[in-house]
């Protein structure tokens, strides 16, 4: 508001008619057309093909092909975090599979394998690769047999894999009899860990056969 003695002119009603044209205007130009959304220029040329390479197709060694569109850029970093496939294939196994099919499919790129566990088979593998020590000594499995299993120990920790010691995979050549099953073994580990200094046990209980 600008006011003098003699007048109070508000210059801001001057430029409210060439507001108002400006908005009609810009409410025309919208109706009828689609206004899309911008795409970066990356994803567009992509969309559109020209980043895509040719279509590369291949097997996997078990009598699965597969297809797959090569990329000028491929290099690129591949978590390989696998867990056991029970009965089959640890989970290191699984890892180098998957790692020298996918360098096959992906040359150049960088593959970080880290064989994971979830408290079942190959538990105590995960925890040596990590820097856990092995100490061997004499159980019996889930019949009561003689056998030799492992213990991991770091510190005063120890850690005990049932299924290593009285799990299925110790009972394959003989039919399934839960009912005649038995952990016994698992308290011998535990003993023989108590006798190695750990004070603090931690058991784990995935794949028993009983």
């Amino acid at each position: 508001m600008l006011a003098s003695r003699e007048t109070a002119v508000d210059l801001g009603a001057l430029d409210r008619p060439a507001r108002a044209r400006r908005k009609r205007r810009h409410r025309r130009l919208a109706v009828g057309r689609k206004v899309r959304p911008k795409r970066c220029a990356r994803h567009s040329s992509y969309q559109r093909g020209s980043k895509m390479g040719k279509l590369a197709t291949g097997t996997l060694g078990v009598g699965v092909t597969y297809a797959t569109r090569e990329r000028h850029n491929s290099d690129m970093r591949i978590l390989l975090a696998p867990n056991a496939f029970k009965g089959s294939l640890s989970a290191r196994e699984v890892a180098d599979i998957a790692g020298a099919q996918l360098a096959a499919m992906f040359p150049g790129s960088q593959f970080i394998s880290v064989p994971i566990a979830d408290g079942g088979d190959g538990t105590l593998d995960v925890l040596l690769a990590v820097g856990f020590s092995q100490v061997s000594t004499s159980t019996v499995d889930a019949l009561m047999r003689a056998n030799s299993s492992r213990i991991a120990l770091q510190g005063r920790t120890a850690v005990i894999e049932l299924a290593e010691i009285c799990g299925l995979a110790g009972v394959q050549d003989l039919a399934t009899r839960p009912w005649d099953t038995s952990s016994f073994g698992v308290g011998l580990a535990a003993r023989e860990a108590l006798i190695q200094g750990a004070k603090h046990l931690l058991i784990a209980l995935g794949g028993s056969a009983s």
